[in-house]
């Protein structure tokens, strides 16, 4: 009974297994961080990118009308201009996104938050939040650059 005990201290205490068992793990957790929230960010980013591209701003309606009439070393400019200023509607509008989730009443919450006369609670926490930046917008930059769009 007690050669159990010895084997299986003999298989923790080998770096071999020990390692390959940590790098089972961590490509299993890579995997599901991936699968479980990049890929569906990635995935909603190109989404939100191709609408801001198929629906131009104005700025960006007049620089692509331009690009025709400038010379193909400047075409390349114009069009590393018109990707950036896509790149930032699109974080716009994800933050905007996420701002007015992150400000929404919770439906469990909602009875509370409304007075019998029909007057609401004031979300001191949203308003604070929307007066004072904080790291969404890094978030929301870093997800961009790391999505490839």
């Amino acid at each position: 009974m007690n050669s159990k005990f010895v084997e299986i201290m003999q298989t923790i205490a080998g770096k071999t297994t020990l390692s390959n068992d940590f790098a089972a793990v961590m490509g299993a957790i890579n995997n599901l961080f991936s699968e479980k929230y990049l890929t569906p960010i990635s995935a909603a980013i190109k989404e939100t990118y191709d609408i801001v591209e198929k629906n131009p701003s104005r700025e960006v309606a007049l620089i692509q009308s331009m690009r025709s009439l400038v010379g193909a070393n400047n075409q390349l400019k114009i069009d590393e201009a018109i990707n950036l200023l896509n790149q930032i509607e699109v974080l716009r509008i994800i933050a905007e996104q996420l701002d007015s989730a992150s400000c929404s009443v919770n439906p469990t919450v909602n009875a509370a938050c409304v007075h019998n006369d029909g007057v609401y609670e004031i979300d001191e926490q949203c308003v604070r939040r929307k007066a004072n930046p904080n790291m969404n917008d890094i978030f929301i930059m870093m997800l961009l650059i790391n999505s490839g769009v």
